[in-house]
């Protein structure tokens, strides 16, 4: 016969009676006697303070862990951090935005514009990583309009410009998006009108 719940409380014989004290990481009920329930830790703000600022906390049966928000990893000194080269590709993306949008839809930019979005880049602190090759997109896409400027920008690049930074542990990847193929650091259009058979209706359509 069990007076106490085995699985939360311990059980300690007193005189002509007994108690039941909660086990580490469970909090007495205010509804029912000698019985325990889980305790949430993470209530606690400070409870994952240990991993810094950018840790969550996740609550268990009986305990709790710590680990990093999305988009962070633990370091060597046990404290999360953002993934440099993700946190890298976003900001280059959107100081490029604009003005690859003006070139993808006019193929003209002034060379002020240029001077202005690369002044803009190097005033974000972002390293030059010079691991995205010559061959990749954005050679493709943007070869023989301004190739100094893209070659530069290009060293920036953690990923490939048609990829998407993916946060890992300890590290990053680079997956190429739909339509492309490739490592990851050198993605490449797919021809799907020489690559697929049946992509179109070979009666009614041209691909």
């Amino acid at each position: 016969m069990h007076l106490c719940d085995q699985f939360t409380t311990t059980c300690t014989n007193t005189n002509g009676s007994f108690k039941c004290d909660c086990l580490p990481g469970y909090e007495p009920s205010v509804y029912l006697n000698d019985t325990c329930l889980d305790l949430n830790e993470c209530l606690d703000a400070n409870a994952c303070d240990a991993l810094g600022p950018n840790s969550t906390c996740f609550n268990t049966i009986g305990s709790f862990m710590c680990g990093c928000r999305a988009g962070y990893v633990l370091n060597t000194a046990g404290v999360c951090e953002e993934v440099m080269e993700c946190a890298s590709f976003g900001m280059v993306n959107s100081v490029l935005e604009n003005l690859l949008k003006k070139v993808l839809e006019t193929g003209h930019v002034e060379a002020h514009e240029y001077q202005a979005t690369l002044d803009s880049l190097l005033a974000t602190g972002v390293p030059q990583f010079n691991i995205v090759p010559v061959n990749s997109s954005v050679t493709q896409l943007f070869g023989g309009i301004n190739d100094t400027f893209f070659n530069i920008m290009r060293s920036f690049l953690p990923c490939d410009f048609a990829s998407k930074c993916v946060v890992g542990s300890p590290s990053y990847s680079c997956q190429c998006m739909e339509g492309y193929q490739g490592d990851g650091f050198s993605c490449l259009d797919v021809n799907e009108c020489t690559s697929y058979l049946d992509i179109c209706d070979p009666y009614a359509a041209h691909c």
